[in-house]
C-alpha cells in the first residue's frame, strides 16, 4: 500500500477598490503586519491568513490626484487557535 501526502491549501485573491491617496495610506499597517485575519461575513468566522503576495496598480484622476488598487493572495494560515 502506497500513502499519499495530501493538503488542500485554501488560497483567497482580494482586490480593492480604487482607493484615494489618503485611503491607501492605512493599507501600510496591513501589509506590514504578521497577523492579519479574514472576516468571512456571510458564515460569521475569522481566520488568521497569510499575505504571500500583493500586486499595486495606480491611476491618476487628475493632475494632483492618485489611484490604488490593491491585489492580495492570501492564504489559510495552518496554526489556527481559537478566538
Amino acid at each position: 500500500n502506497r500513502r499519499y501526502l495530501t493538503s488542500i491549501d485554501r488560497n483567497y485573491i482580494i482586490n480593492t477598490n480604487w482607493l484615494t491617496q489618503e485611503e491607501s495610506e492605512r493599507m501600510w499597517y496591513l501589509l506590514e503586519s504578521n497577523v492579519v485575519y479574514l472576516h468571512d461575513i456571510k458564515a460569521d468566522k475569522i481566520y488568521p491568513v497569510l499575505i504571500s503576495d500583493t500586486e499595486v496598480e495606480h491611476k491618476k484622476r487628475n493632475a494632483n490626484q492618485k489611484l490604488i488598487n490593491y491585489t492580495f493572495t492570501c492564504q489559510l494560515s495552518h496554526n489556527r487557535k481559537r478566538l
